[in-house]
């Protein structure tokens, strides 16, 4: 993926089967059906509220270093994204070879990969933009972080 061909949609069987990795990416932010939102990093600091499935796993998480979403349960993901480190952000699907999105562009953008999810299709979008801490990028993408509060009171 380039800033010249930023977009991918995934098939049905690559939107639904297994789990979709995402390795290089420094943190993440997720939204759910229920508007549930929350963030982690790759050192584990948490904002908002995971996303638990009807196994009671989280629905996008980190794991082993790389940041995963549970594609069986993906009806529950409504858009996610992940921000890059100094390194490519690099997606691996079940049984697929890899997409990369490299990290900056020449005059030193970031790379945000955008995962939203449109019927039971996944698109994957490459956004390049000025580099910021992971609040101020959040808050671009439109993510404000739910408190166990809201969850209580319905209210964001």
């Amino acid at each position: 993926m380039t800033e010249n061909a930023p977009i991918v949609r995934l098939n049905a069987r690559q939107s639904g089967i297994g789990t979709l990795l995402v390795h290089g990416a420094r943190s993440m932010a997720w939204e759910d059906t229920d508007q549930l939102t929350g963030a982690e990093s790759v050192h584990g600091e948490t904002a908002g509220v995971a996303s638990r499935t009807a196994g009671n796993r989280k629905l996008v998480a980190f794991h082993d270093g790389s940041a995963a979403i549970t594609l069986r349960h993906v009806k529950r993901l409504r858009r996610a994204i992940f921000i890059a480190q100094d390194q490519p952000l690099v997606v691996s699907l079940f049984g697929e070879a890899a997409l990369a999105v490299a990290p900056t562009t020449p005059d030193g953008r970031g790379a945000v990969l955008y995962i939203s999810r449109i019927d039971n299709l996944l698109e994957l979008r490459a956004e390049y933009i000025e580099s910021a801490n992971d609040q101020t990028i959040w808050a671009a993408f439109g993510f404000t972080m739910t408190t166990p509060t809201h969850i209580q009171t319905g209210r964001r």
